[in-house]
């Protein structure tokens, strides 16, 4: 229908903030997604970020959250892919609420990898699901 998705990442280490025409966001971890909905007009309709927290406080190891793929059904579903090596991620659902995934193998640093449906009215997160945090590696 001519809507146009935008999939990335920014960092606190080299780009702080991440400005759209009516709205600046603001890294809180060292690389963070966001995805963004655009119309035909090309007007920022929404932006949606996912936030990567470490356990305990930063103690020098670089958190990198990512969103990789994006991929949209004959529907108009919007789902989004991607990891984190931190010890969660957080995706808002609401103004008010969020989905924390944990990061089960956190404390080997490893990294876990997600899945998540979003809703294309507003950019709020369905749901989301862990789908790995490899053994090795």
């Amino acid at each position: 229908k001519g809507y146009s998705y935008l999939l990335g990442d920014y960092s606190a280490f080299n780009r702080k903030h991440l400005f759209f025409i009516d709205l600046a966001l603001m890294s809180k971890a060292d690389v963070q997604p966001f995805v963004a909905k655009q119309s035909p007009q090309g007007v920022i309709l929404w932006v949606t970020e996912f936030v990567a927290m470490p356990a305990g406080g930063h103690n020098g190891t670089k958190y990198v959250a990512s969103a990789t793929g994006i991929a949209l059904d004959d529907e108009g579903n919007c789902f989004i892919s991607g990891y984190f090596n931190a010890a969660s991620l957080s995706f808002p659902t609401s103004m008010a609420t969020n989905i924390t995934l944990e990061n089960p193998g956190f404390a080997q640093g490893r990294y876990a990898q997600y899945v998540a449906k979003l809703d294309t009215v507003v950019g709020m997160v369905l749901w989301v699901t862990l789908l790995s945090s490899p053994s090795s590696g």
